[in-house]
């Protein structure tokens, strides 16, 4: 497989390399703020920021109607918040959800 065949392959999977990147180094910052980590954690964590950031920056964007120019911001802090930031995402979604069950039908 070619170089270029590699990079269509993953953006047909959703893999965009800018906002991993961008993600990876949010969970760099925010791992060397722990403490007592063995080094196959911190690497776990920081592989699963950039994983987290690049999934779900663009649903985070288009949920808060954001700018698109925000994009490498908010992956960057995704990947500093990790999984946490999918708690607040589904909670996000959740409520939203809510309030269309709760509206009258006509």
């Amino acid at each position: 497989m070619e170089k270029f065949e590699a990079f269509k392959w993953l953006k047909l999977v959703g893999f965009e390399v800018g906002m991993f990147i961008a993600g990876l180094f949010g969970a760099f910052v925010n791992t060397n703020t722990m403490k007592g980590l063995k080094p196959y954690e911190r690497a776990g964590l920081i592989i699963s920021g950039g994983l987290v950031a690049n999934y779900i920056t663009p649903v985070l964007v288009n949920i808060m109607d954001f700018n698109e120019s925000t994009q490498f911001g908010m992956a960057f802090v995704i990947g500093y918040m990790g999984m946490t930031s999918i708690a607040y995402i589904v909670d996000y979604i959740k409520k939203k959800l809510q309030i269309k069950e709760d509206e009258p039908k006509d």
